[in-house]
């Protein structure tokens, strides 16, 4: 009853990776009966390329390795599910190897909200090196965790200050090249930043007079 009511699916086999038995999740997972799972080996449930993975993990069970691993399972019309598995090895009374089972999670939802932040973050990263602007990306503190080349080379650090690997904040980065009574309160406070520009002469690495616009 726990496993036909359990949230993820069950999938006992036996030493040679032929199934024995499934429950109701692990059905409705791949779109198939007991019948078409129960008796067939679990390499037919995966391409060729995944099927290595259950190899290497059925190796393990045999020599009494539980282990925790992820592998892409294939329904009827070709849908891949990708999954996490749980598995241990079982013997029998006497000690012998019988097989093992898994416990698997579906988590094909969770794998497309990783991949697609990584596109994200690619896409940003993209924009963010090929803009002319210097960028720098400061926390709530107001520490810079990110910074672009062309930012770096506009306001080198000096002597005194935090080296470029160091987190400096904002305004360390930015005193030398500002008065001090030009020096906005963003700067100290960069929490209370508004989204509309800002503009503030400051100096340049070379001495010379620049404006900038600051933005968040």
């Amino acid at each position: 009853m726990i496993l036909e009511t359990a949230n993820d699916g069950f999938w006992e086999i036996d030493p040679h990776a032929v199934g024995v038995n499934v429950n109701a999740e692990l059905c409705a997972m791949l779109h198939h009966t007991r019948t078409e799972i129960i008796g067939h080996l679990l390499y037919e449930f995966t391409d060729a390329a995944h099927q290595a993975i259950f190899k290497e993990q059925l190796a393990k069970r045999h020599h009494g390795e539980r282990s925790q691993y992820e592998n892409i399972l294939l329904r009827p019309d070709g849908t891949a599910v990708h999954c996490q598995f749980n598995s241990s090895p079982l013997y029998d009374e006497a000690g012998r190897f019988t097989g093992s089972f898994a416990m698997v999670t579906d988590i094909s939802q969770r794998k497309h909200a990783e991949n697609t932040f990584k596109n994200r973050e690619a896409m940003l990263r993209a924009i963010f090196e090929s803009t002319d602007s210097g960028i720098a990306v400061i926390d709530e503190t107001g520490r810079i965790s990110q910074i672009k080349n062309r930012f770096h080379h506009l306001f080198l650090p000096t002597e005194d200050l935090p080296s470029r690997n160091h987190a400096a904040t904002l305004k360390e980065r930015l005193s030398p090249h500002l008065t001090h009574s030009a020096i906005p309160e963003e700067i100290h406070k960069p929490s209370i930043l508004s989204s509309s520009e800002k503009s503030w002469r400051v100096t340049a690495v070379d001495n010379g007079k620049r404006e900038g616009v600051f933005g968040r």
